[in-house]
């Protein structure tokens, strides 16, 4: 009997020690990075989430858009803006509405094309989440605005500087210098 306890003992010892030194189980984490859309490729049709809603580029037409970094140091993309490019077959589908159309005539809101061209979209910190902005083009400037009561711009120049602009604490009709400055390149 003795000489049975000593090898029970030492087996029941050695399971103690080795199952201390395992692993845990893996988490699983609830995005799997395999299932995140596409944002920073400029392969295959990409898919961006903004204000929750995903939008994927091959249901709505094409996203034009151009990344951004830091204007010293170059890097990583820490902010990528853009706007939608809506095929014919969706502006058709649109303007056959009637309910669209008397819409637009009963408001003061643009016609229909301007207001197509209107949809953009700023991008954070190099992913495929944002928020939605009001796209504009000014002569060669490119323009988004966003935020509540449009406080936010971002604008790019001929020579692709990017300016960020912060207008949260400017007080109403004053100008501002742009808080940061990037080098943005067209996708």
């Amino acid at each position: 009997m003795k000489n049975i306890i000593g090898p029970i003992f030492l087996f029941v010892l050695l399971m103690l020690l080795f199952s201390c030194a395992t692993h845990p189980p893996s988490v699983t984490p609830s995005v799997s990075i395999t299932t995140q859309p596409p944002s920073a490729t400029s392969s295959g049709p990409r898919t961006i989430i903004l204000d929750r809603d995903t939008i994927p580029e091959d249901s709505i037409g094409r996203f034009t858009s151009w990344y951004c970094e830091d204007y010293i140091n170059g890097g990583a993309t820490l902010v990528e803006v853009g706007y939608f490019t809506f095929p014919d077959s969706v502006i058709s589908k649109l303007s056959e509405s009637t309910e669209l159309s008397e819409l637009l005539e009963l408001s003061e809101l643009p016609e229909l094309s301007e207001l197509l061209e209107s949809g953009g979209f700023v991008l954070y910190d190099g992913g495929y989440t944002g928020d939605y902005a009001i796209y504009h083009r000014k002569g060669l400037e490119h323009r988004w605005d966003w935020g509540d009561n449009h406080i936010y711009s971002f604008v790019i120049l001929p020579d692709g500087t990017g300016a960020y602009y912060d207008f949260s604490t400017v007080p109403k009709g004053e100008t501002t210098k742009p808080r940061e400055i990037y080098k943005c390149y067209k996708r």
